[in-house]
């Protein structure tokens, strides 16, 4: 088990299931077991910059059966900040989002 860093509260391992394989194309259908619930893969994933969607709000991206968001790591550190985003208690309660999220280093 592992603790989430926003919710602070203990979560299971990430694991990953391999659903189905294409023999022709190699495709596959998965499985990311995360933290905040599990990611059905392949998945169209939205982008919120700064921890903040464009044009959706965290309600309706969550009625679309996404579970998972990416942020920027960069721009996130220059906008609001580490310490800001430690006073209000990490980038799940910035942003209003309950489901994970990705990170990448941007820039």
């Amino acid at each position: 088990m592992n603790i989430c860093l926003d919710c602070e509260r203990e979560v299971p391992s990430y694991s990953y299931v391999e659903n189905y394989v294409n023999s022709t194309t190699k495709a596959r259908a998965s499985v990311l077991i995360l933290p905040h619930g599990p990611v059905s893969l392949p998945i169209f994933q939205p982008v919120a910059t700064q921890a903040s969607l464009k044009g959706l709000t965290p309600e309706q991206l969550a009625q679309t059966g996404c579970n998972l968001c990416l942020n920027n790591t960069y721009h996130l550190g220059l906008k609001p900040g580490q310490e800001a985003l430690n006073k209000i208690g990490g980038a799940h309660k910035l942003q209003g989002w309950k489901g994970n999220i990705l990170t990448d280093s941007g820039g």
